[in-house]
């Protein structure tokens, strides 16, 4: 939805890296290579113990040269078609279905090995609150939280169940298609819920480790329709939001605003368009003076807007610390330029005498 603000996770970096026994990690992936002499392209990728760190410390320009390393190794996770299929069933035991148990249980080694779903997931959400982005990376309308079990805790004779909210994270290359990126820092991005069920094993094919904002520029923009804002002002009928997806995507990968259903989720969300709309017209520049003097320890006049009339961060680096912040800011921005319009229009119109 936004530029991710990577600069942050330098201030993660040397923790998230001290999780990790890379002496450990190397033996064990190096000494896979007699059970799978077939998967040792894979293998000499993780060449050393210090490029196994440099692939799990890859930042945002390193990841992707990993990726393609991946991309081109001789070994893929992608299934074969069985050749007997049997009622829409894999018959078992031709030489695909047997290559495909293959491919199978050597990527569950390696995920076994680098052990995301507990070393991996432990390590990240440990240092992840340090850096501020809390928000769904695809949808930014939801934290990227959900509430988990914990360990049952047995008091007595009863046992106790806790429960706790907990970071949620995708792998942006999926850990399906790259178990060996199944830890890299970088490629562990926060997600909610809906949206992980969504994009599952799947890549998005949006670029979200593009740090050049020039790139983003008018690719994704929310907007009120301005029949309906000219309607709910004069006459408080109903808004409706649109969303436009300029983004080119690969072949045959559907948009961002139909796989998320974009749009159906922002309407939901009319209520602090409202709120906003009501909040620009009552907030006047000499009442927001008179605010930022009264309160000069809590306001100034670069953060009145943001704190009181939008609502949320004002900046496209805060798009990723708080739920709807991009559609709050692109919808503000729109709201600017129509009130500006009709001043000037007003202006422009002659005086009743």
């Amino acid at each position: 939805m936004g530029p991710i603000d990577f600069s942050k996770f330098k201030a993660i970096k040397n923790e998230y890296a001290k999780a990790f026994d890379y002496a450990e990690l190397f033996g064990r992936i190096t000494g896979l290579e007699k059970k799978y002499p077939d998967f040792n392209s894979f293998i000499a990728i993780f060449s050393s113990q210090t490029v196994l760190k440099n692939i799990v410390m890859a930042d945002e320009k390193k990841l992707p040269v990993f990726k393609k390393q991946f991309d081109n190794c001789t070994v893929q996770f992608d299934n074969g078609r069985c050749d007997f299929v049997k009622d829409k069933k894999d018959c078992g035991d031709c030489k695909t279905c047997r290559e495909n148990k293959r491919k199978k249980a050597f990527h569950n080694e390696i995920m076994a090995i680098l052990n995301y779903k507990t070393k991996g997931k432990n390590a990240i959400r440990k240092v992840y609150p340090k850096i501020g982005i809390k928000t769904c990376y695809i949808c930014n309308a939801q934290y990227a939280l959900s509430v988990q079990p914990e360990k049952k805790n047995k008091k007595g004779n009863s046992v106790q169940k806790r429960y706790s909210a907990k970071f949620q994270f995708d792998h942006y290359f999926p850990k399906e298609k790259y178990p060996g990126l199944s830890i890299s820092l970088y490629n562990l991005l926060p997600i909610c819920s809906g949206c992980n069920l969504i994009k599952r094993n799947q890549e998005i094919g949006i670029d979200f480790l593009a740090s050049d904002t020039d790139k983003w520029t008018n690719k994704f923009t929310f907007k009120i329709v301005e029949r309906t804002l000219s309607s709910f002002l004069l006459h408080q009928k109903p808004l409706e939001i649109d969303f436009i997806d300029n983004h080119t995507y690969p072949d045959g990968m559907t948009k961002l605003a139909d796989r998320y259903d974009i749009k159906g989720i922002y309407n939901t969300q009319i209520d602090l368009v409202e709120e906003l709309i009501t909040r620009k017209i009552k907030y006047s520049e000499t009442y927001k003076d008179k605010l930022s003097a009264s309160f000069s320890g809590i306001f100034t006049n670069t953060t009145i807007e943001e704190r009181i009339i939008l609502g949320t961060y004002d900046q496209e680096k805060g798009i990723h610390k708080r739920p709807m912040s991009k559609f709050l800011q692109d919808i503000n921005v729109q709201l600017d330029a129509y009130f500006q319009q009709i001043i000037k229009e007003d202006k422009k119109s002659p005086e009743v005498i």
